[in-house]
């Protein structure tokens, strides 16, 4: 029963390590293409606005992505010394 648990705890701790990831690989992509948006030269306030305003998702996504990853870390460090007792 309880190994059962852990199995669902896990699963559900990597579909969200794994979401995050690919939240913030979207991001970062649609980021590469704000930037090879921009032309040589000056760049619009209303487009460094957007880039900017962008930049500032990524870095929450990344947040987001890090902190499942080590959710799911711990867990797996947690649940094997529970599992050697």
């Amino acid at each position: 029963m309880a190994s059962r648990k852990i199995t669902d705890t896990q699963g559900q701790l990597q579909t969200e390590c794994s979401r995050a990831l690919q939240r913030y690989v979207r991001l970062l992509q649609e980021g590469c293409g704000l930037l090879g948006q921009v032309k040589e030269g000056l760049i619009a306030e209303s487009k460094r606005d957007e880039i900017f305003s962008h930049r500032k998702r990524e870095v929450c996504a990344h947040v987001a992505y890090t902190k499942a990853r080590k959710r799911l870390w711990s867990f797996l460090c947690d649940s094997e010394r529970w599992l050697d007792k």
